[in-house]
């Protein structure tokens, strides 16, 4: 079809679990799901075809995407949902796991930014975070304190398959990109009065 340019999603579970925090592009890829995998060739994939094909090609490695209307319920629409009928909240790791989650509006941006950017590099990788990553405990403060919700934060000592911090290092697509995301208190704002 005469296609040569390419922006193509794929993860940060191409990374797996961190050896060093925040993760940048130079990370070592040892993914900890089939769905990583999967990710992970795709990129193998595509490096393959900028170089036999004369394709360029970027990819951007996203972390956890939140926005309205999400298919899959990720942590902050369950947070959403719950912290506006005031239900109480229940926080594994005592709130301690801190996570970068990125709003679909700047990933979005990422996107229109990376297209203005492809034809520089055959091919090129870059992470796409939220810029402002937080405890679970910080993230759910943060969304209660927007939504003015009466819920109960509850700590607790339970645990989750993933279990670690993890999140990403924006640097090189801030500044090769132009790419800056707002904070997470800005995008809940955002995100709630879509909903209105």
């Amino acid at each position: 079809y005469g296609i040569k340019n390419i922006i193509a999603s794929s993860s940060f579970s191409v990374y797996g679990k961190p050896l060093y925090l925040p993760i940048d592009e130079s990370h070592l890829t040892a993914p900890m799901n089939l769905y990583g995998v999967s990710k992970l060739l795709s990129e193998q994939l595509f490096e393959y075809y900028s170089r036999s094909e004369n394709m360029k090609i970027t990819i951007l490695r996203y972390d956890g995407i939140y926005g309205n209307r999400q298919t899959i319920h990720g942590f902050i629409q369950y947070l959403v949902e719950s912290l506006s009928v005031n239900d109480d909240i229940e926080l594994f790791h005592n709130g301690t796991q801190k996570r970068d989650h990125v709003y679909v509006g700047d990933v979005v941006q990422a996107n229109i930014l990376a297209m203005k950017y492809n034809k520089k590099e055959a091919f090129s990788v870059f992470n796409i975070g939220g810029g402002d990553a937080k405890t679970s405990f910080e993230t759910t403060n943060t969304i209660k304190d927007v939504l003015k919700s009466e819920s109960k934060i509850i700590k607790s000592k339970k645990t989750s398959p993933m279990g670690y911090d993890i999140y990403l290092d924006n640097n090189k697509a801030n500044k090769l990109l132009g790419y800056k995301p707002n904070k997470l208190h800005k995008n809940i704002e955002i995100m709630i009065k879509e909903v209105k």
